[in-house]
């Protein structure tokens, strides 16, 4: 079997949130960290996706979870 593509999705806002629903429904695809300014914003997507890593940090998330993928939205 093929290893899944970890994947971190930056921006939280207007496109992010359905990205996020989207990659977690991927069979192939883990989604390890969401990336926003806003902890507000972070909070909310947390409380939906527990699972997955919240950061405010681009550089943590690009360096410190072990992505293969970075999406932007």
């Amino acid at each position: 079997m093929k290893k899944p593509t970890v994947v971190g999705v930056v921006g939280c806002g207007y496109w992010g949130p359905n990205l996020v629903r989207n990659f977690k429904a991927l069979p192939n695809c883990v989604l390890r960290a969401m990336c926003d300014s806003s902890e507000v914003r972070l909070k909310h997507m947390r409380s939906l996706y527990s699972d997955v890593e919240g950061v405010t940090d681009f550089g943590h998330m690009l360096n410190g979870v072990g992505l293969d993928a970075v999406v932007i939205a």
